[in-house]
């Protein structure tokens, strides 16, 4: 879709381009109710520098031109959380 539109205009790519999107928007939504064991995850001590390190690293390969900064601070403070609520926020 993309592709197309960036080398043809034709009033319906705007059209299928919303409707994509709202697809997906479902998609999310349904993947998001099939899975409610996220919201009964039980909270454990979490060091929040260390899982904030693995997801860049885990995307380290679609930041394309953005550079991050870092900046942690007491490294090795732990909190209590809900991992994978924290990692989907």
């Amino acid at each position: 879709m993309q592709l197309l539109s960036e080398n043809h205009y034709h009033h319906y790519l705007d059209i299928i381009s919303s409707e994509l999107e709202k697809a997906l928007s479902t998609i999310n939504n349904l993947l998001h109710v099939a899975k409610p064991e996220l919201e009964n995850e039980p909270s454990t001590s979490l060091n929040l520098c260390s899982e904030l390190e693995s997801l860049l690293f885990l995307f380290k390969d679609q930041f394309y031109r953005v550079e991050i900064e870092k900046r942690f601070y007491d490294k090795e403070q732990n909190i209590i959380g809900r991992k994978n609520l924290i990692l989907k926020a």
